[in-house]
């Protein structure tokens, strides 16, 4: 028991005025995995450090807590959902308990439904982390409350053109969309009347509607892969969209090609483009991808967040055509955050931090040396960003550059990484039903093993 004390007390110590560091992150582990030893012994204490949710040792205590598996601490994890810093954290350690759980945070989902709550007359989604967690979890109790839930929101939708935000609705804190992507990850085909029966209530024109469609073929196929939400929100705002509105309301050029980065960069770009000493290397690899593909670039330490973006799509390959976000751990606070387009773009409902104005030097580190960038949330094409390196800038190179790398980009809309390697399989088989047509549709120019730094093109780069 003193063993605990002790721990606990070192744990609590790395507060929320704490500056993050990897070191940080290893001590932190060092003390959790004492206290796993520990084993039941160390839950009470684990769980009041995890209930300080702005100390780093919260989430350390909650990865702990789902690893021990003693249920007391299901109900002060399901209580974490609705916190929008920590609730994934939350959610992450309740899928230890497996099917144990899901009771407990469908009846906190339900007492959320039966009272919903307003942000400044807003629309807010409370419920998030509760249909992931509920989704994650594949059991009879998970199924039966998803279809059941699709059935009542459906039933209680008024039937004309409304503004859930605006109206006295039970279900103001829960998304459509997010209820299908549950169902999705159940890959159940009991779900599938219910949702054939979503899917009918809309006009086929309806986002709606598609987006039930493509639920209910993914369940059919056995596919998991992509997020239903970003999914229907690029179908209604395609990228394009966005950028097109853009150049509308900020008069920009005839291009989204003049400037790098997205829109209302150009005078934080006049004033800071030659504004930086550092440079600095990353190496960008794509995921689940066997060979390797990955791209060496250095860019100008004063970018953004968005200017790395486009520097990642010209040295991959990319077309800029989907949307996308980091998600990086925040220096301050040691927390995992997402960094993307956020809801200042026409139609974003993401509670992103804005790409445009988040500096990369505010995040990236030696010591804080990782991120994630997932491309195409519909492909779901997933790269790893690893900070190699910080250099002196040297006058007479130009920045952004791309200085090595491995294998072509795979083509834009091919399925995401099965996708891929299917249509390989298809045109490396002459003898394939399909290989005229995918040969037609790739290119027959088109190598996989084809990639050159030299011939790598950024628009408008910064700095001379």
């Amino acid at each position: 028991m003193e063993d605990v004390e002790r721990l606990v007390k070192e744990l609590k110590k790395y507060g929320a005025e704490e500056k993050y560091s990897e070191e940080t992150d290893r001590e932190l582990e060092r003390i959790v995995q004492k206290l796993l030893s520990l084993g039941e012994a160390a839950v009470p204490g684990l769980i009041e450090v995890m209930e300080d949710d702005e100390s780093f040792g919260a989430i350390h205590a909650m990865e702990a807590l789902g690893k021990i598996g003693d249920e007391r601490a299901i109900a002060p994890l399901v209580d974490l959902l609705e916190n929008p810093d920590i609730g994934g954290s939350a959610g992450d350690a309740l899928l230890g308990f497996g099917p144990a759980c899901v009771p407990d945070v469908i009846r906190d989902m339900e007492h959320r439904i039966a009272h919903p709550v307003e942000d400044d007359g807003g629309f807010i989604l409370l419920t998030t982390y509760h249909l992931r967690t509920i989704g994650d979890i594949r059991c009879d109790r998970s199924v039966e409350f998803l279809n059941g839930l699709l059935d009542e929101y459906m039933s209680e939708m008024p039937r004309e053109t409304f503004d859930p935000s605006k109206l006295d609705w039970k279900y103001r804190n829960v998304d459509f969309f997010q209820i299908l992507d549950a169902m999705v990850k159940q890959q159940d085909e009991r779900a599938i009347p219910h949702i054939e029966n979503a899917r009918d209530a809309f006009p086929p024109e309806y986002v709606d509607h598609k987006i039930c469609q493509v639920a209910i073929d993914r369940i059919r196929s056995g596919e998991n892969e992509g997020y239903l939400p970003m999914e229907a929100l690029e179908m209604a705002v395609p990228t394009e969209a966005i950028m097109d509105a853009f150049r509308t309301a900020l008069d920009w050029g005839d291009s989204p090609g003049d400037t790098v980065g997205e829109p209302g960069e150009e005078d934080w770009q006049a004033e800071n483009a030659e504004d930086y000493e550092d440079v600095y290397q990353f190496k960008v690899s794509l995921e689940d991808i066997k060979p390797p593909i990955w791209r060496r670039i250095q860019v100008p330490g004063s970018y953004t967040f968005c200017d790395l973006h486009s520097v990642i799509q010209d040295a991959m390959g990319w077309d800029d055509d989907h949307m996308h976000v980091f998600e990086i751990r925040d220096p301050s606070v040691g927390v995992v955050v997402r960094i993307g387009m956020s809801s200042e773009y026409p139609g974003g409902l993401v509670e992103d931090l804005p790409g445009r104005k988040t500096a990369i030097a505010e995040y990236f580190s030696p010591e804080n040396s990782m991120a994630k960038y997932e491309y195409n949330f519909g492909d779901s094409w997933k790269h790893k960003v690893k900070l190699e390196k910080i250099l002196p800038r040297e006058e007479n190179l130009q920045y952004p550059r791309c200085v090595a790398g491995k294998r072509a980009c795979p083509p834009e809309d091919c399925g995401g990484v099965w996708g891929y390697i299917n249509l390989l399989e298809i045109i490396n088989d002459p003898q394939h039903e399909e290989h005229e047509e995918m040969l037609e549709w790739v290119g027959e120019d088109f190598d996989p093993e084809d990639f050159s730094p030299d011939e790598v093109f950024f628009v408008d780069p910064y700095g001379g």
